[in-house]
């Protein structure tokens, strides 16, 4: 397989990501394609759905933040620039992404062994999924890609030309989860057929969870001081403390 073109979605008033896509990207991919993102702090959830022709489900409505939507049309855009373009396949990064000093090289290795019959492949794994020994996803004679395991993130991927088109038909439905969330929920389901690289081609840049632990770049998603974020580190701290006086024996009210 020929190295596929790439795009970055870059949310381009974050001056720390557009300096990660200059130093991190560009600097090894010069010819990555930057795409400006859908901005979460310019749009209003009901708005920006109505104005993409999207729905989302009444149990989902209360959970979707303009955060979300703006991460779900941003990755909508460049999949649908692919099926617009024709590509037979494509490189998507999203900005706080860190490509390997040999990423070209890890991706030759790669793309040798991609099965023909590939929509999708990870080219990175959240921590939290990484099997510690991925055995039972191996393939007979290939070293760089293994079968699917569910992951969260889609960091960076390799998307064919017709599993754009099924993405895209896919997240133009009624938004009813997480991104990342649907695009494992089609794997699953046999719609989408996926792949993943053994190592990691890209490196994490942003904030893995919803709690900001130090990460290079915080999230859109979960910004620091979200709802989210201060619950769970309220439960720490209780949590903490219902550990203290247990093992010391004294009780505080």
């Amino acid at each position: 397989m020929n190295t596929p073109p790439s795009f970055v979605m870059l949310l381009e008033r974050d001056h720390k990501r557009a300096h990660n896509v200059r130093t991190n990207i560009l600097s090894t991919l010069p010819e990555c394609e930057i795409v400006s993102a859908v901005d979460g702090q310019t749009l209003k959830v009901p708005d920006a759905l109505s104005r993409h022709s999207l729905t989302t489900t009444s149990t989902y409505l209360k959970k979707l933040t303009s955060a979300r939507v703006a991460c779900h049309l941003s990755h909508l855009k460049i999949l649908k620039l692919i099926v617009e373009r024709r590509l037979a396949s494509a490189i998507i990064f999203e900005d706080d992404a860190k490509v390997a000093p040999d990423f070209r090289n890890r991706l030759d290795l790669l793309l040798d062994e991609v099965p023909d019959d590939y929509d999708y492949v990870y080219l990175y794994t959240h921590p939290k999924y990484e099997p510690e020994d991925d055995t039972p996803f191996l393939i007979p004679e290939k070293n760089q890609i293994r079968r699917y395991s569910y992951t969260y993130c889609n960091l960076a991927y390799l998307v064919s030309f017709n599993g754009a088109k099924k993405l895209v038909n896919h997240l133009s439905q009624p938004i009813y989860a997480p991104l990342d969330f649907m695009v494992n929920d089609l794997i699953e389901n046999g719609g989408l057929t996926a792949y993943m690289s053994r190592t990691m081609l890209v490196e994490n840049l942003g904030q893995l969870t919803s709690i900001y632990n130090h990460e290079l770049l915080p999230s859109n998603i979960f910004p620091p001081n979200s709802v989210q974020s201060k619950a769970w580190h309220s439960f720490r701290r209780a949590l903490k403390k219902a550990s203290k006086c247990f093992s010391t024996g004294v009780y505080e009210l």
